[in-house]
């Protein structure tokens, strides 16, 4: 099911509607995502964790392909589980899923599903910031190119560059290692723009790119000369 793919090109995916980080903003802005994932945490399972599940990416652009906008929390994981109900087999009496054979209580899935959340928001919120810049001549998103590990595609003085998104701390830093191992190799064309928290751009519990990282990438092409 994880097949499906999708092209976002400056914004020009969806008809009669463009991208608007306001809009994800004004979305996510009463979100409390802090507050329920915090409810989900003691649900943490280590076996879990061990498992790979159906990819978080795929529901959730298409949530946004057939609906015109990001999904909050509750649409996320209710669509997530609705998505994959084909995979995630559930057993409602016993509040449990059964993933590749092996069963987990429904709440830990949900916890790991949350997890996601805040990522998937970050990295389309910054897709729309670089379209609405007008400063690329091609921004592109392409869900198979995520799976891949590469997020999101820019054209700037005709030359094309991919461009890494991760956040700045030691988990996303081996998750990132890891990705450049076993999916895609740096290239010269890669630049790596790490968020540091502690000035990132902040929206009710979300941490998000800002418009002083287009800037940044800017910088960071026309010192390569």
């Amino acid at each position: 099911m994880d097949t499906i793919n999708m092209n976002i090109v400056n914004g020009t995916v969806f008809q009669n509607n463009h991208c608007n980080s306001t809009d994800i903003e004004n979305k996510i802005q009463n979100e409390n995502y802090q507050l329920i994932y915090n409810k989900y945490k003691q649900f943490h399972d280590e076996n879990l964790e061990k498992e790979k599940l159906p990819s978080m990416i795929t529901p959730f652009y298409l949530h946004i392909l057939c609906n015109g906008a990001v999904p909050g929390m509750i649409e996320y994981i209710e669509f997530y589980f609705f998505y994959y109900r084909g995979i995630i087999k559930e057993n409602k009496e016993k509040h449990t899923v059964s993933i590749s054979g092996h069963e987990f209580d429904k709440l830990s899935v949900i916890h790991r599903v949350l997890r996601a959340y805040p990522s998937l928001i970050r990295d389309y919120h910054f897709y729309c910031k670089l379209v609405e810049s007008r400063k690329f001549g091609k921004v592109e998103y392409s869900i198979s190119n995520d799976l891949n590990g590469r997020d999101i595609n820019i054209e700037y003085n005709n030359k094309q560059y991919e461009l890494s998104l991760y956040v700045d701390t030691n988990r996303s830093i081996v998750e990132k290692v890891k990705k450049n191992t076993n999916r895609h190799k740096y290239s010269d064309n890669e630049i790596q723009l790490p968020l540091n928290l502690s000035n990132a751009y902040e929206v009710g519990d979300f941490k998000l790119y800002g418009n002083a990282h287009i800037d940044r990438i800017i910088n960071k092409i026309e010192s390569r000369g």
